[in-house]
């Protein structure tokens, strides 16, 4: 009988311990600690970085960066902000970044989304084109991208399509040339 008292009361002490822990806002807690840097999503994996925004903080959707080797465009989960016009949507913050040793004119990125549910789903096509000189994407430069989603989509997002200033052109590998 103490044998069963004696791994009841070890079980009651961790539950209390984590409790307490969970409750002091000390170095324990992510929002607390302002000097962990951000760290791009891993592939497949969930974001437990919070973006702060109105007195609440927002955790970011489950998302996916799909890469292809040798892919010119890199891209990097920033943060997750309301959307003004509807608060039941988010608004996901990412950064474009040419890792090529091209200059880039034009690039389509796309994005598919699914409820967890898996019961409807959607997506887009975000495509850019440099009409100037001045809108080029340089080797090393980053361009912010934003897009909407449900609170509760996953998101899957791809490198689609590239045009260098050369002409020259990049297909994801599941695509035709």
């Amino acid at each position: 009988m103490s044998r069963y008292f004696v791994r009841f009361s070890v079980a009651l002490l961790t539950f209390i311990i984590g409790v307490i822990v969970n409750a002091l806002p000390i170095p324990f807690h992510r929002a607390w600690n302002s000097a962990v840097p951000a760290q791009p999503v891993a592939i497949r994996a969930r974001s437990f970085r919070r973006c702060y925004h109105a007195g609440q903080f927002l955790s970011s959707p489950v998302m996916s960066i799909e890469t292809s080797p040798g892919e010119p465009l890199t891209l990097r989960y920033s943060t997750t902000s309301i959307d003004a016009p509807d608060p039941g949507r988010r608004q996901v913050h990412f950064m474009v970044e040419n890792s090529s040793e091209k200059d880039i004119k034009a690039y389509s990125i796309s994005w598919t989304t699914r409820w967890e549910s898996r019961v409807r789903g959607g997506g887009g096509r975000l495509t850019f084109q440099a009409n100037s000189p001045e809108e080029i994407l340089m080797t090393g430069a980053t361009r912010p991208v934003v897009i909407n989603s449900e609170a509760d989509e996953m998101l899957t997002l791809s490198v689609d399509s590239v045009e260098f200033v050369d002409g020259s052109h990049w297909y994801k590998s599941s695509r035709l040339n």
